[in-house]
């Protein structure tokens, strides 16, 4: 029996783990954790799990339905600077893969590979999910993390047992780091079920009023100080309502910033959003605002599929990965260009049919959402069961469409 090791962090892990040995899903989550999908993917593939987490609500050891989950304390939390802290997490990471006489261990994107390589002369197979894009994907990272790259290189060129990539972006990044021959690269997206934004209202093509939604982290890189800047050229030329939901570190920023434009009236802030008040947000707008900025390192967007998911088209950065995955149901301008989103948000509101044939558009593109084929879950059973087999793992590559702004 194949027995892997993962880290599932600090954040909710023990209720993840409680929740799924009780098979009760968290019904105000919009969609399935991580852990949950690995531990679905282990139980169906017959793996034994051994999961560390510095969840301060994790008991020292928890077994459920042939899992294992482990309290590791985080260490050193005030220590300046990431990478020392990164030492330490392989050194533990390395000591519970022998301690569990493991044949697999899986890291997450913040982890160095290379730092892992003592695992890899031991014959201990090396995976890694990857949801963020390496290196920020523009020469933004510090010295220190191009290093720690370059480091990498040969590991995921032909030492890991496979990456798991939250998208095409992310595989193009990491087979030019790799120089062109990367390990097998197992391609995943996020899995919804089909009720989650089921009896929606559909657009409200006759509304005078433009209600538009922002999802996510409030901080700079995600652009909200464009939205801001968008917003503030719009006010003249139509009636808009922007539905902010999601915290962050720029909200405070951003709402002296309303001010001093003087159009604070025009947003409504909704806070951190369960799944029933996102489904009602969603459902008073016609359509969503996504100005992530290139600098951000988005590995896919997840906005950009909820708001598709509930039938409403999307204006969107192609510093957004998901774009390419909705192109129909989405219009597209290059990261930064605030009369980019001030041109398509005014073209849908004075154009109604073409705001309603991109909200018909967003029905077919939902499918690859909704496919459990595609699937993190399906990913994990991809992997486990090429370890099991002791072959090697079989890539997968879902199929984009490249979207470019119009002209």
């Amino acid at each position: 029996m194949v027995r892997v090791l993962i880290d599932a962090g600090g954040r909710d892990s023990a209720k993840v783990f409680e929740r799924w040995s009780r098979r009760q899903t968290d019904r105000s989550a919009i969609c399935l954790p991580d852990l949950w999908h690995f531990l679905d993917a282990c139980q169906a593939h017959s793996v034994q799990a051994v999961v560390t987490t510095s969840d301060p609500r994790a008991a020292p050891m928890t077994r459920a339905r042939g899992m294992t989950l482990i309290h590791r304390p985080a260490s050193t939390p005030s220590r300046p600077g990431r990478h020392e802290d990164q030492f330490d997490l392989a050194h533990r990471k390395i000591a519970d893969a022998r301690r569990f006489s493991c044949d697999l261990v899986i890291l997450n994107d913040e982890a160095n590979p290379a730092l892992y390589e003592a695992l890899d002369a031991e014959g201990i197979g090396i995976a890694q999910i990857l949801r963020r894009r390496p290196g920020f994907g523009g020469g933004q990272n510090r010295l220190s993390e191009r290093l720690a790259l370059y480091a990498a290189r040969g590991f995921y060129a032909s030492r890991m047992v496979a990456l798991l990539s939250a998208s095409d972006v992310i595989s193009e990044d990491i087979d030019q780091l790799a120089g062109g021959t990367t390990r097998p690269i197992i391609e995943f997206l996020p899995h919804y079920q089909a009720s989650l934004f089921m009896g929606l209202p559909p657009v409200a093509l006759g509304a005078s009023v433009l209600n538009i939604c922002f999802t996510g982290p409030i901080t700079a890189e995600m652009g909200v100080f464009d939205m801001i800047a968008a917003a503030t050229l719009l006010r003249s030329g139509l009636k808009m309502r922007f539905h902010i939901c999601g915290e962050g570190a720029a909200l405070d920023a951003m709402k002296l910033q309303l001010a001093a434009a003087g159009i604070a009236g025009h947003f409504r802030f909704h806070g951190r959003v369960t799944r029933a008040r996102l489904r009602r947000v969603l459902g008073t707008c016609q359509v969503t605002l996504v100005p992530t900025r290139s600098e951000s390192g988005e590995g896919f967007g997840r906005s950009v599929v909820e708001s598709v998911l509930a039938g409403r088209p999307v204006v969107a950065s192609l510093a957004s990965p998901a774009v390419s995955y909705a192109p129909r149901a989405v219009r597209v301008v290059e990261p930064g260009d605030v009369q980019g989103y001030v041109d398509h948000l005014a073209y849908l509101y004075y154009d109604r049919q073409e705001l309603g044939r991109m909200a018909e558009a967003c029905g077919p593109a939902s499918a690859p959402f909704l496919n459990p084929a595609n699937s993190l879950t399906s990913a994990f059973g991809r992997l486990f069961q090429a370890v099991a087999e002791r072959r090697p793992v079989d890539a997968r590559f879902i199929r984009v469409t490249p979207i470019a702004p119009a002209a």
